[in-house]
C-alpha cells in the first residue's frame, strides 16, 4: 500500500482545479481529478479521473462510494454566470447553487475520508466584495463559506 497522501480534486480538469492538481503531484501526493467529462490521456493531472457531475445526486453517490478513502478533498467545480436578482434568469441563479453549493455539499458528504483528511472548499471574491449583476455568484460564494465553517465545526477534528 502506498504512503503518498490521497488529494482528490473535484474540477480538477482545468483552472484552478487543476492548478491544485499539479502541485500536489509535484508534492508527491496521489492526485486523483474529478469532473462532469472525460479527459485525453495528455491532459491527465495524476494517477486517476474520476467522471460525475458534482450536481447529480446518484452520479456522486455512485463514483464516490467506489473510491478507497482520500486524505484531502479539494472542491472547485461550480460558478455562477451573472444574475441580477431584479430581470434576471433565476434558473441561472439556482442553477450556480446547485453546482457550486449542492455540489460541494455532496461531496463533502460522500467523500470517503481518512480520519485525519481535510476538506477545502473554493470560495470567490463576490462572497466579500458584490458587483452589480453578480448577485447569484454573490450569494452562493457566501454559502458556500458558511457551508466551510457548518463543517469544520461537523467534521472535526478533520
Amino acid at each position: 500500500m502506498s504512503s503518498q497522501a490521497r488529494i482528490l480534486v473535484v474540477g480538477g480538469s482545468s483552472g484552478i482545479g487543476a492548478a491544485v492538481g499539479r502541485s500536489a503531484l509535484a508534492a508527491d501526493m496521489e492526485v486523483v481529478t474529478a469532473s462532469r467529462s472525460a479527459v485525453a490521456d495528455d491532459d491527465r493531472i495524476g494517477q486517476d479521473h474520476l467522471i460525475f457531475d458534482v450536481a447529480d445526486d446518484a452520479q456522486v453517490s455512485t463514483v464516490l462510494s467506489s473510491c478507497q478513502p482520500f486524505d484531502h478533498v479539494v472542491i472547485t467545480a461550480g460558478g455562477a454566470r451573472p444574475v441580477r436578482v431584479r430581470g434576471g434568469d433565476i434558473a441561472l441563479a439556482m442553477q450556480a447553487f446547485d453546482t457550486k453549493f449542492w455540489g460541494a455539499w455532496r461531496v463533502a458528504a460522500l467523500a470517503p475520508l481518512t480520519a485525519n483528511a481535510s476538506v477545502t472548499l473554493v470560495s470567490g471574491v463576490f462572497a466579500e466584495r458584490p458587483a452589480a449583476g453578480q448577485a447569484a455568484a454573490t450569494c452562493v460564494n457566501a454559502a458556500l463559506e458558511g457551508l466551510a465553517r457548518a463543517l469544520a465545526v461537523e467534521l472535526a477534528p478533520i
